[in-house]
């Protein structure tokens, strides 16, 4: 009884121990050749790219899915086409220990699109293709909803940022399908390097960390603001020639390209905001085919009393994307400087724990609890003393007679 409460507290606090760090959310079912869409959010330590994605049939890693990713604002997007052919798959994400178990039917989707997921600074197509032998109208809600005939086999379907007001992250709707689309409106980025290309920007793949993760802050109206921003290069090897795009109407910067960033080293990003609109931007990092953004969103408020010191600091949770530590926990991550005092970027541990995530000290609490509880019944069951032999107790007195010494008087 007591091994298997053990086993028990041990499930408990391996669960609980793990619970709140990433999570990723996708359908379990789909047909064949279906768009489908994976969301990774949470506390993304690792750029998650291409190359960090598998699929796996049972223990057969599948290599024959088409597929890309796609990071929006402080989420990553995977989408793919399924295959033609009804079983039991499993989606897994390397390096953010991530897996996700799904299944293929035997029906065929009426039709598929890709990408699944789109950034882009301009005009921008996705390519549907029909699975059916008909001429279809579909459905598409773009900023208004219209109607698209499609024909079978291939259907390009074309998207004018003309048609948005501002930079801004989208739903779309493609028939029943739901795809997420930034979109930086065109004419508002500025692009420094005559030689940059203009063609949809898909993935979020340079390697770069920034501290903070993003600016979303309010700020007192008529403040000047300018903000510093670190670009930490993780790897070993160098990264250079990132062009940066930007609304130069709203925003300033005090670069336009990074020529280059040490392995293992950063270089700093100075941004100055222009207008005392509200401002929702984003700053566009591109290195060949490859981009990620740092979002920028400041609104004013009347009233807000900002000392120059906490200007300078930025928000522990929604800007830094860290943790607040408890008095007897410890950072397992870097310490920075922010609006609340100091942040952890990594996790927070108890001292006697370094190693255990910020929110295992419940599980470690709870299972004291139960072992507490199991401790003092096997303590009680202990102290019981059998009842009483009357019959047991006089055989003994006998016996203890018998194997007396006699003692022969003469």
């Amino acid at each position: 009884m007591i091994k298997k409460f053990g086993i028990l507290i041990v499930l408990i606090v391996f669960v609980l121990s793990n619970v709140g760090a990433l999570t990723l959310n996708m359908k379990s079912d789909y047909s064949q050749s279906e768009t489908g869409l994976a969301k990774i959010s949470g506390d993304i330590q690792n750029p998650i790219s291409r190359t960090n994605v598998e699929f796996y049939r049972g223990h057969v890693l599948v290599s024959s899915f088409d597929y890309g990713v796609v990071k929006i604002g402080l989420d990553y997007y995977v989408w793919f086409v399924t295959p033609n052919i009804k079983n039991n798959y499993t989606l897994k994400i390397n390096n953010a220990n991530l897996a996700q178990n799904f299944s293929v039917g035997s029906s065929k989707a009426d039709y598929y699109f890709k990408p699944g997921a789109v950034i882009s600074d301009s005009d921008f197509s996705i390519n549907l293709f029909s699975n059916i032998d008909w001429v279809e109208d579909i459905n598409i809600v773009y900023v208004q909803s219209q109607n698209k005939t499609i024909y079978p086999g291939s259907n390009k379907l074309d998207f004018s940022l003309g048609e948005i007001s501002s930079t801004s992250t989208i739903n779309m709707m493609v028939g029943s399908y739901t795809m997420p689309a930034y979109l930086i409106k065109r004419g508002s980025v500025q692009s420094n390097n005559s030689n940059s290309s203009n063609s949809t920007i898909e993935t979020g793949l340079i390697n770069i960390t920034f501290i903070p993760k993003q600016i979303k802050r309010e700020e007192a109206v008529e403040s000047i603001l300018n903000y510093t921003v670190q670009l930490f290069n993780p790897t070993n090897s160098i990264i250079n020639d990132i062009e940066i795009n930007y609304n130069n109407k709203v925003l300033s910067l005090d670069k336009n390209l990074i020529e280059e960033i040490p392995a293992n080293s950063s270089v700093s990003l100075n941004i100055r905001v222009l207008t005392s609109a509200n401002v929702s931007e984003a700053v566009l990092f591109v290195k060949g085919n490859e981009s990620v953004n740092f979002p920028v969103e400041v609104f004013f408020v009347n009233g807000i009393n900002t000392t120059s010191q906490n200007k300078l600091l930025y928000d522990c949770t929604s800007e830094m994307g860290g943790k607040m530590c408890l008095p007897s926990e410890m950072c397992t991550g870097n310490v920075v400087q922010s609006k609340q005092g100091s942040c952890c970027i990594g996790n927070c541990a108890s001292n006697n724990s370094a190693g255990s995530k910020s929110s295992s000290w419940i599980g470690w609490l709870i299972a004291l609890v139960v072992l507490g509880i199991i401790g003092f019944s096997y303590y009680k069951y202990k102290e019981v003393k059998p009842a009483e032999n009357p019959l047991g107790n006089k055989v003994k007195e006998i016996e203890k007679k018998d194997l007396a010494p006699k003692i022969i008087k003469k």
